[in-house]
């Protein structure tokens, strides 16, 4: 988590959510707007030493 969690906090112009390298945005292709949909990288943890 703390690999994750470490960055800033950005809001994108197109209005997603960037904590650190986790993506958060509104979940598309629901009728439902309050959800919110959560997107990572997990091949990310494989360069760690770069």
């Amino acid at each position: 988590m703390n690999f994750y969690g470490s960055g800033d906090v950005v809001i994108s112009p197109r209005g997603s959510l960037h904590i650190g390298k986790i993506t958060a945005q509104r979940k598309g292709g629901t009728p439902d707007p309050t959800k919110l949909q959560f997107k990572f990288k997990p091949c990310e943890l494989f360069h760690l030493d770069k």
